[in-house]
């Protein structure tokens, strides 16, 4: 199917046309900023112009005067008009010119060269749409991988005591060594025949502790220790050491990458929780009071995006047949997935990125108020910009990032 099979029945305003050629222009609008004696030039994207349509029409018979007469009335009206693109179908469109062409050789024939203009451009999606999901279930995760080591232990405990005494001791000693890497104490003992239980055990405890309610140390840099400690635990048990069954790393690696989702999960519900208290509060208008700037979710997406994607790697090189390697590479591409679109809906609900040159000197309060005509925006002019030096003295020049108007 293509668009040989698939042409509409030209026309504009209801006067319909013969089409023989189309041609859709699109042109970038861009702002160049260049110094004086200067070969170098900063080039701003200001989107797209509006879309340019060339159509060349034809009409031949003994009536064909009649049509086209019929056809300049309609581009001779004022005002935005119906066209029938060929291809694409109806598109609201300004007249910018036409050309009426009539060759001696050509007898009861003309051409006509009609330019169109379309003003408002389509919302094109660029994937599939979906609806971002809330929460990630990190038990899915978890799952196959449990129920593999579960097997395995029962078979140790059956057949060869000593090595399934070892296993468990090893385990064991893996989750004490992890609890004191957390700074975590573990109240209850777990039963270590139960895989699912300890793993979805360790990953609550992990994410339990990502939180905003710091006062010395901004957000980002308590996520960055929290998880810096998950990669630690991730090396209790090497992927070097041949006397570990791969059931064991399986299960210990999509423990320690689940723990590094659910942190990033439990950062995003934070987030909301502070975009909506912030959106309710009605004395202030300020949507963007974060702890967390667009930036700095970026950086939380691509972390846990690498993490995901190295579990990827790891399950690939699993030669045992037996494991679930292949469900689980499948199940963590969903949840890279997930936590793309989630926080890619935080850094969306906020206004873009634009940055701002500092016209004369001032503060954050004078350049929040110049800005947005609200002094009290300047906390997330700092935010935007945590290496700015003296906020009370912004020199002549300097380039800031803030939040477009």
């Amino acid at each position: 199917m293509g668009w040989a099979t698939d042409l509409q029945d030209a026309s504009f305003r209801g006067v319909q046309f013969e089409c023989t050629a189309t041609t859709d222009a699109y042109k970038k609008a861009l702002a160049i900023h260049q110094a004086p004696y200067s070969n170098d030039a900063e080039i701003e994207d200001m989107g797209i112009d509006p879309r340019q349509i060339s159509i060349t029409a034809m009409y031949t018979g003994e009536d064909y005067l009649t049509w086209t007469n019929a056809l300049e009335a309609a581009l001779a009206q004022t005002g935005s008009g119906e066209l029938i693109h060929p291809i694409y179908g109806i598109l609201e469109v300004q007249v910018m010119s036409w050309q009426i062409q009539h060759d001696v050789e050509n007898v009861d024939y003309c051409a006509i060269s009609m330019e169109f203009v379309k003003a408002k451009s389509d919302k094109l999606s660029l994937f599939i749409p979906s609806a971002t999901a809330q929460s990630i279930d990190t038990k899915t995760m978890l799952a196959s991988p449990a129920k593999a080591l579960e097997t395995e232990l029962k078979a140790l405990e059956r057949d060869d005591p000593n090595a399934f005494f070892n296993t468990v001791s090893k385990i064991r000693n893996g989750l004490q060594s992890a609890y004191k890497l957390i700074n975590g104490v573990k109240n209850t003992v777990d039963d270590i025949a139960s895989p699912q239980d300890w793993m979805y055990g360790l990953v609550n405890d992990v994410s339990r502790l990502a939180s905003f309610d710091v006062t010395d140390i901004s957000a980002i840099s308590k996520w960055r220790s929290l998880s810096k400690k998950v990669q630690k635990i991730g090396d209790i048990f090497s992927s070097d050491d041949e006397s570990q069954s791969p059931a064991l790393r399986q299960a210990w690696r999509a423990t320690v990458v689940t723990s590094q989702v659910a942190v990033a999960q439990q950062v995003v519900n934070l987030t909301r929780a502070e975009m909506a208290k912030a959106n309710s509060n009605t004395s202030t208008t300020n949507i963007n009071e974060s702890s967390l700037t667009p930036p700095e979710l970026a950086v939380i997406r691509q972390t846990v995006r690498q993490d995901l994607q190295q579990a990827i790697r790891d399950e690939r090189a699993v030669t045992d047949s037996s494991l679930p390697s292949v469900a689980q590479i499948n199940i963590y591409k969903h949840t890279a997935d997930q936590i793309h679109a989630q926080i890619q809906d935080l850094i969306e609900t906020r206004p873009p990125l634009t940055t701002t040159v500092v016209s004369y000197p001032s503060t954050t309060h004078l350049l929040a108020h110049s800005l947005y005509g609200d002094f009290t925006r300047s906390s997330e002019i700092l935010r935007l910009n945590p290496n700015l030096e003296n906020p009370a003295l912004l020199r002549t020049g300097q380039e800031l990032v803030v939040y477009a108007r």
